[in-house]
């Protein structure tokens, strides 16, 4: 059973885990640089910051160092006009979600 004392009266968090990414991105040529947003369960513990690297065959590769001690090495890869997140390793305490779709927001 998942912690739901951070979730919204109604939702049930089993069927409804709410974890979150939100990325500001601006690339030029192959250098991506962004802000980020996460979070887990409903915004339970949040992670944020900013990164820089280099886009090669659509993928990018990101370190993000977590507020709460740990570190997360983020691969995200955009794949048939959609952006993938994936964790490729975690290490220490963090916060980030493990895998999503993104979408843009409007």
């Amino acid at each position: 059973m998942r912690d739901k004392a951070h979730a919204p009266t109604g939702v049930n968090v089993n069927k409804q885990p709410c974890d979150m990414v939100e990325l500001d991105l601006t690339q030029k040529r192959e250098e991506l640089k962004g802000d980020y947003g996460a979070s887990l369960r409903w915004g339970a513990r949040f992670e944020d910051g900013e990164f820089s690297t280099k886009v090669k065959n659509d993928s990018a590769t990101i370190q993000l160092e977590s507020g709460w001690g740990g570190k997360a090495t983020v691969t995200i890869s955009l794949r048939a006009g959609k952006l993938y997140w994936k964790v490729i390793k975690s290490e220490g305490e963090n916060y980030f979600p493990r895998e999503m779709i993104l979408h843009r927001a409007k």
